[in-house]
């Protein structure tokens, strides 16, 4: 049995075995995946749910609803007051895990429309965590959203080919691969607790992106060993004038699972997330070794309680019974 404790260059060759192995091997890996899950997590699954707190952004990816040039957008940012609103809906529906997400704009008057949003949630809410899915930032900005009770900062870096980054990411601060390559180290050196990382899967071969992935976090880890890591894995979703230019780099069902297996040998104590991008029937194959799940959530600024849907991020899975895939969970698992 391999050691759980890897070294960085063997960790790299291993993953890279298993990401190709026979299937008699990764179903032996497969198993050992539940099992470090079981070890780490036990019977317990973290739900959360998105606030989109803004869809203004100065970035143009191409393959985002929220893009400076889809003219079609009708941009708002909440107000606190309104965020608060959206927060206390989820408490409502039994969520108590919260992901802030935003789009990309001026970053002083960008750092404080944060703080006033999640500051007013934390003191009146008090989720039990809340994590951030926003712009690449400063140290010190890192600093600030720690004082107000964030606790995760997750940054996908989408492809780690740098030539095909460049060519998605044309304008804006999204554009500086380096510095959101960095993000992550600056979050940890603010005492950030939870760093985590992703690609979008379909838009660059998923191999070498899943392999980039994993040096990315073994890098992280080497340089901050007390650092907790989370890794998700978002598959690409059409959004409103949205441009299918490489449909030949999506990735099915089973390769999806395959990288998660891998992922979590890898780094046995670490979040792995699925969220409402899969279906309710794939969570379910996958729930006994991802030990975070969103899933029912919104992708629009003011989507809950504000009934606002002019401008998703991205579609999501439509036409499920949530209350039935969340009865499925809950009679093997305890939610938290």
């Amino acid at each position: 049995m391999m050691s759980l404790i890897l070294k960085m260059n063997d960790a790299v060759v291993f993953a890279g075995h298993l990401l190709e192995c026979d299937i008699k091997t990764f179903d032996f890996y497969a198993c050992r995946a539940r099992e470090l899950t079981n070890i780490h997590y036990g019977n317990k699954r973290m739900f959360f749910n998105p606030i989109y707190l803004s869809n203004v952004c100065n970035c143009d990816c191409c393959y985002c609803g929220y893009r400076r040039s889809n003219n079609d957008a009708v941009r708002k940012t909440l107000t606190p007051d309104e965020s608060l609103q959206e927060a206390l809906y989820l408490k409502d529906r039994g969520i108590n895990n919260i992901l802030f997400l935003a789009g990309e704009y001026g970053h002083d008057e960008y750092v404080k429309m944060l703080e006033d949003n999640i500051a007013i949630i934390n003191n009146v809410v008090k989720p039990k965590w809340t994590g951030v899915e926003v712009a690449a930032l400063k140290k010190k900005a890192y600093v600030k959203l720690r004082e107000k009770g964030v606790k995760s900062v997750i940054l996908f870096q989408e492809t780690y080919d740098l030539k095909k980054y460049q060519k998605l990411h044309v304008y804006g601060v999204k554009s500086d691969y380096y510095y959101r390559l960095y993000s992550q180290y600056r979050a940890a050196s603010a005492g950030i607790e939870e760093v985590g990382l992703g690609v979008l899967y379909g838009i660059n071969n998923w191999f070498c992106d899943t392999m980039a992935m994993i040096k990315h976090g073994l890098s992280i880890k080497e340089k901050y060993p007390k650092i907790k890591l989370r890794f998700s894995f978002p598959r690409l979703m059409k959004s409103k004038g949205f441009y299918d230019y490489k449909s030949s780099y999506r990735v099915d069902d089973a390769t999806l699972y395959r990288i998660i297996i891998t992922i979590r040998n890898c780094f046995p104590d670490s979040s792995l997330v699925i969220t409402g991008r899969e279906s309710a029937k794939y969570i379910m194959k996958v729930i006994d070794v991802v030990n975070v799940v969103g899933k029912g959530g919104k992708t629009s600024v003011g989507g809950y309680n504000l009934k606002k849907h002019e401008l998703e991020q991205f579609n999501l899975i439509e036409g499920e019974d949530l209350k039935i895939f969340f009865d499925k969970v809950s009679e093997k698992y305890e939610i938290c």
